[in-house]
């Protein structure tokens, strides 16, 4: 059976246009996935540094949930949350000998409000957990202040946390010399959230990309047929009328332009 040569050649035009567009579209999402979540641990950072900040006059230890102190930090954790567009901004009591740490308060963004409305989760605000000092909480209770991110997946969630120490003043005359760490923030957002945004734009993207390679494909394959194949087609019908009645003599092609196809 015959093969043409246009279908071999859009053949391999067509793998060698999707090859590129996938290896194309892979690089595209892991850049794009990478710059969301680096975004998005920027945002938890400085919003664990600020919340910080705003808290560093309250005294966990003689912290009273249900207080005007509850109601006074859940506003200034809250408006935190806002600002800087994270999920939920914790105001953590770690206990270093016991292993624990106590959820004194937290703050939320409007986004994230409005969904536990409809879909309740799992608040931890005044609850001890036993065994939930993580070595990362542990290092921003002993002073590390670099904003110490950490990946935190499991069956029911997966989102970034920042920890923050926050630097009791009390009644001191001396700043951070006469102060000292009784507590730290947590700022957290759903990696769901970051990147359910990215992805639609992805998704958006990929459809224009497919049009796009959709219509160089076609135009390329219209002017193959016609600059190539089509050329080729007469000339190999005329070359075999040649051969077949050779007393018939040949008569010449007219010819268009002054490419290989011109000369044969």
């Amino acid at each position: 059976m015959k093969s043409s040569i246009f279908k071999k050649v859009a053949l391999w035009l067509l793998i060698i246009i999707t090859a590129v567009e996938v290896v194309m579209f892979a690089a595209l999402y892991t850049y794009t996935y990478n710059k969301a979540v680096a975004e998005a641990t920027a945002d938890i950072t400085k919003a664990a540094k600020d919340a910080a900040e705003l808290v560093t006059f309250t005294d966990p230890d003689k912290y009273d949930i249900e207080s005007t102190d509850e109601q006074i930090i859940t506003s200034v954790l809250t408006n935190a949350c806002n600002q800087y567009e994270v999920d939920i901004i914790y105001f953590l009591l770690p206990n270093l000998r016991d292993n624990t740490v106590m959820y004194l308060t937290r703050g939320t963004s409007a986004l994230q409000g409005s969904k536990e409305d409809s879909h309740p989760v799992n608040d931890l605000t005044g609850h001890y957990v036993e065994g939930g000092l993580t070595d990362e909480m542990k290092r921003a209770f002993e002073g590390d202040e670099s904003g110490i991110v950490v990946h935190i997946t499991n069956k029911n969630e997966d989102k970034l946390a920042c920890y923050m120490p926050v630097w009791y003043y009390g009644d001191s005359e001396n700043g951070k010399a006469g102060a000292k760490i009784k507590s730290i923030v947590s700022a957290e957002i759903s990696l769901q959230n970051v990147t359910s945004d990215f992805k639609k734009k992805f998704r958006e993207f990929a459809v224009i990309m497919v049009i796009v390679t959709l219509t160089v494909g076609i135009s390329a394959a219209v002017i193959l047929y016609f600059r190539v194949s089509k050329p080729l087609k007469k000339i190999s019908m005329r070359m075999k009328g040649f051969v077949s009645d050779r007393d018939a003599g040949f008569e010449k092609l007219p010819v268009k332009g002054k490419d290989e196809l011109a000369e044969m």
